[in-house]
């Protein structure tokens, strides 16, 4: 399985990352030398219009899907054995029709996406819409790679599966599909996603002090700190959780 999964699979954070990088690079160049736009952000463009309140709804908007991303990423986590979320290759043995999969096949994309239009919106609108659109095209790689091991391993049965719940767009009720006794780990959950839970405390931090100390802009280097000491944590925990399920040498 090791020698047949692509590069590209196994350096998925990577390319999230330079997605999000590129994005915001672009997003500014567009901005700045092709509108010849101010630096605000789309959260202030929108918000502007109905004055400081309207900005700190959309601001609020903004964490709304950054709280969400992380709620459906740990809802999705839960439902994988340990290590299988950070697991360099693609886990083709079996496939989980329970939780949050009998309602999309790719919750943990779900909340990438989700998560990308949240922090994508610190940035402004060519940002955004670029953020967003790397996203995609990363996310739907991605898929696309899965579904073709998971295709090849499990034959009908994925099929059949793939007819009754959608990839990225949610159902509105969960599919009727046969039942899956499975279990979510909701503690193990919350450990693989607390990267995402470090997104949410700097979007809030962002609201509550970035955002109204207009024009200072050394603040934000704190938002990118949240996040990192949120990653080192659930790093160190994830460690510590597979060698108590023996799952590291």
């Amino acid at each position: 399985m090791a020698s047949k999964t692509p590069m590209e699979f196994r350096l998925r954070v990577l390319w999230i990352g330079i997605a999000y990088a590129a994005g915001f690079y672009f997003g500014a160049f567009i901005q700045d030398g092709v509108i010849h736009g101010g630096p605000e952000s789309t959260i202030v463009v929108l918000g502007s219009r109905f004055g400081q309140p309207g900005i700190e709804l959309f601001a609020w908007l903004a964490v709304v899907f950054v709280v969400a991303a992380w709620l459906v990423r740990w809802w999705g986590s839960s439902y994988h054995s340990a290590g299988v979320v950070m697991s360099g290759d693609v886990v083709t043995d079996t496939f989980t029709v329970a939780g949050p999969y009998r309602f999309v096949r790719n919750p943990l994309y779900l909340g990438n996406l989700l998560l990308a239009i949240g922090i994508g919106a610190l940035g402004p609108p060519p940002a955004t819409v670029l953020v967003v659109a790397f996203n995609l095209i990363v996310i739907y790689r991605l898929i696309l790679i899965e579904e073709r091991f998971l295709k090849a391993t499990n034959g009908d049965v994925y099929a059949r599966y793939c007819a009754a719940v959608p990839r990225l767009l949610p159902r509105l009720m969960p599919a009727t599909l046969p039942a899956d006794q499975r279990r979510p780990d909701v503690a193990y959950g919350f450990v693989t996603e607390l990267f995402a839970l470090g997104f949410v405390g700097s979007m809030i931090y962002y609201v509550l002090v970035v955002l109204p100390a207009q024009g200072g802009h050394h603040l934000f280097m704190y938002f990118w700190l949240i996040v990192v000491v949120a990653v080192i944590v659930q790093s160190l925990l994830s460690r510590r959780v597979r060698a108590a399920r023996g799952l590291d040498p």
